[in-house]
């Protein structure tokens, strides 16, 4: 048997989700300030106002704030037996790791397509509500992936209990 060292201690995935979410909440603000520079810089090549690598900037960094949630479960579901056998539970689960992870990225990336169109166009102050949308549904389909692999795990579908292989 292998079991992960963070199951000696009296927490569990949401416990320890909620603390690394809180470690990212403050790590957050600064990223997006570190996007929004990069964005400002590159402001010369994209010809783009000043306001506008702003909230592109602002964008892209909660985009990626939407990963944390996939990172935080892929994280957390490499230690348990989620998906070490094959059951019913297993599959769903599996294929839910799919589904919101491809939505996920088909959202990013027809965030990304619109804002190289509309930079290429000169139409982005046009499309920015279509960006901020793809921002949410990025967060949102994050969070929802988030609080479903939550319910498994505390429903008590797996544990933190590799099985020997």
């Amino acid at each position: 048997m292998v079991i992960p060292v963070y199951a000696v201690y009296p927490m569990a995935f949401r416990e320890l989700s909620l603390f690394l979410l809180k470690c990212s909440a403050i790590q957050m603000p600064f990223f997006i300030l570190f996007m929004m520079g990069s964005m400002l810089l590159l402001g010369h090549a994209t010809g783009l106002g000043f306001i506008m690598n702003l909230l592109i900037g602002c964008n892209m960094g909660l985009v990626f704030w939407g990963a944390r949630f996939f990172l935080l479960v892929f994280g957390f579901s490499s230690g348990t037996n989620d998906t070490s056998t094959f059951r019913a539970c297993s599959i769903v689960l599996f294929f839910l790791f799919v589904f919101f992870g491809l939505v996920y990225l088909f959202v990013a990336v027809i965030s990304g397509g619109f804002l190289i169109a509309g930079t290429s166009t000169g139409m982005i102050s046009s499309l920015q509500v279509i960006l901020w949308m793809g921002c949410l549904l990025a967060l949102l389909d994050g969070y929802v992936f988030f609080r479903i692999y939550g319910w498994f795990y505390h429903t008590g579908r797996f544990d933190l209990m590799r099985l020997p292989q």
